[in-house]
């Protein structure tokens, strides 16, 4: 059986990683952006019909880079998260399960940049 306390950082550490994901994705976006502003303004704002009249953003184009960033990479969060956080249930104690958590949650970081 799962002790609760292990459980709740379980559930909080599933639903964190779709989260973290998108907080990615929205940071990353902002220096490809940097890049190349047309990749935004006449490609993905476009296909994500965030466009009025397939032209212009009805709110400041840094703000739609962040939505692109996130709804492009939110549910990666979904299969690091449970594969990883559901491993952490092997560890004695929720001490340990919370630290190879977090190590693991910022290994998987550092490897994507």
């Amino acid at each position: 059986m799962i002790h609760k306390g292990k459980l709740f950082i379980l559930i909080i550490a599933v639903l964190g990683s779709p989260l973290i994901a998108g907080i990615y994705g929205m940071l990353h976006d902002q220096f490809t952006y940097t890049v190349s502003r047309e990749y935004y303004t006449k490609f993905k704002f476009i296909q994500l019909g965030l466009t009025k009249n397939g032209e212009t953003l009805t709110y400041p184009e840094r703000l739609g880079v962040a939505k692109v960033g996130f709804l492009a990479t939110w549910w990666t969060g979904i299969p690091i998260g449970v594969l990883l956080r559901f491993t952490g249930l092997v560890h004695r104690n929720r001490g340990e399960m919370l630290k190879y958590i977090f190590f693991s949650a910022i290994l998987v970081f550092l490897i994507t940049v």
